[in-house]
């Protein structure tokens, strides 16, 4: 089990957080199967681990209560797998104390190998490629300064003080304020000794006056109206929000006139309301606080520190940092020391419906990426078209894709098919028949993800082109509701 976990908190960091889908994909399957694997082979042994009963029930209301959100949203199709890496993390408080000490050990060893290979990458970047704010392997210089949060209690644990030393200097370099005071306060409030408490508290107060000085400035005046924005949208569906993911195509219909964009809202809290609702963001953090005040180690000290930076910053929304403080804040879990004992009649239908549960999952997650990856292939090969034959085939892959996950791009793009769109204008003006196809896959792209201005402004010119005046002022009226710039 160790292993797997190690994969999320050692590797994702690798692979740009695991933002992207294709990475994601690549671990959580790694995990789904091994986890299935690990679970199968303890009920044919006889025994598994006696996992924490209110660990377990505490992850298992926050996955339902999450699926209700994913599944309710007005944008399912983009929610639901940004609901599955999420599910990831809460995993991994389940499974934590089925890992033993010397287990959680290693685990530490690899994250640290990880933490080396970006802070090399870090250097690679600021003195060969001569990069001001160098991001390492992550998104954003602040993520990387947050994911420092996370790897700089390790390195003092293990005093490998030259580690700590390169991450401290490559916050430094992100010059993300933010860091700096989560890591002030965090001293503050959990240091063991007085006065690394007190110095703390002074470090915490000049981070705060940076910030407060800075307060007319363009990044902190985003970041107002992406809370308030946020704010709206948890207001207006205070029970299940928006959906996992939905923040970034939503935020236009909740921030009108303004030219504000950004894929996540720079709040946890805030982001966890809009998004999915005041009773999962309340029984969320309200696990948070109870494993961190629990625990008063290493570990438990760079959750807290990423927690208090999640305040007004973007690092809990990247896949592998909210992995890593899973690991962290459950790392107060101490290990299992009971086992259940499997009956014998039971061993082989719990082993099948394990590893049946664990191929359908398996197989919903590669669907989603598959899908993704047509979808991607037939973008391609549509906005380089000469010929007739590379739009069939484009339509062809887009076909595909929506056979495994439904999703308003691969509508959009069906759409371009049938109205003839390519890179020259070598196409003639398609007829009703197409026009008419192409109107039914807008209709569907709207649906599927009714806050995009162009699929509407499309729709209705397809209807006006049908010669259907009544449908294009309907569509019109039915976007204006939504998005506010089609007024």
């Amino acid at each position: 089990m160790w292993v797997l976990i190690g994969l999320l908190v050692a590797i994702g960091p690798l692979l740009r957080g695991a933002w992207d889908l294709w990475a994601q994909t690549l671990l959580l399957i790694a995990v789904i199967a091994g986890s299935s694997l690990w679970l199968a082979a303890g009920i044919v042994s006889g025994r598994v681990p006696a996992l924490r009963g209110r660990v377990l029930l505490w992850a298992g209301a926050l996955a339902g209560l999450g699926a209700v959100c994913a599944a309710a949203s007005p944008l399912a199709a983009t929610s639901v797998p940004e609901w599955r890496w999420r599910l990831a993390g809460l995993w991994v408080f389940a499974v934590l104390p089925a890992v033993s000490e010397d287990e959680r050990d290693r685990i530490d060893i690899a994250i640290r190998a990880a933490a080396w290979a970006l802070v090399l990458l870090v250097f690679w970047q600021k003195f060969v490629e001569g990069q001001g704010r160098p991001p390492g392997s992550l998104l954003k210089e602040n993520v990387f300064a947050g994911t420092c949060l996370l790897f700089l209690p390790l390195a003092w644990k293990a005093r490998d003080y030259f580690l700590l030393a390169a991450l401290l200097l490559a916050m430094v370099w992100s010059r993300s304020v933010g860091a700096w005071l989560a890591l002030a306060a965090a001293g503050a409030a959990l240091g063991a000794r007085p006065a690394a408490r007190r110095l703390g508290l002074v470090a915490a107060a000049v981070c705060a006056a940076v910030v407060l000085a800075k307060f007319r400035d363009a990044a902190v005046l985003d970041r107002l109206r992406w809370w308030g924005a946020a704010w709206g949208m948890f207001l207006d569906r205070p029970w299940t929000g928006y959906g996992p993911g939905a923040f970034a195509y939503v935020l236009p219909a909740f921030s009108p006139g303004a030219e504000v964009s950004s894929l996540y809202a720079h709040q946890s809290v805030i982001e966890s309301l809009a998004e999915t609702g005041w009773l999962h963001t309340l029984l969320l953090f309200a696990g948070f606080g109870v494993f961190l005040r629990a625990g008063r180690t290493h570990r438990t000290f760079g959750a807290a520190a990423v927690l208090v930076q999640s305040m007004w910053d973007l690092t809990l929304s990247i896949p592998a940092n909210l992995w890593l403080f899973s690991y962290y804040a459950g790392s107060s879990l101490r290990p299992a020391s009971r086992w259940v004992a499997v009956p014998r009649d039971w061993r082989l239908p719990s082993v099948l419906l394990v590893l049946g549960l664990g191929g359908i999952l398996s197989q919903r997650v590669w669907s989603t990426w598959q899908a993704d990856r047509l979808r991607t292939m037939a973008s391609a090969r549509l906005s380089e078209a000469r010929v007739p034959g590379d739009i069939d085939g484009a339509r062809r892959l887009l076909e595909r894709s929506a056979a495994l996950v439904d999703h308003a791009e691969t509508r959009r793009l069906l759409a371009e098919t049938e109205l003839g769109s390519g890179g020259t204008a070598w196409a003639e003006g398609p007829g009703a028949e197409g026009m008419a196809a192409a109107a039914g896959h807008l209709e569907r792209a709207a649906e599927l993800n009714p806050y995009r201005p162009s699929t509407w402004a499309a729709l209705e010119v397809v209807y006006r082109g049908l010669g259907r005046e009544d449908a294009a002022r309907d569509a019109r009226s039915r976007g204006v509701a939504f998005c506010a710039k089609l007024k």
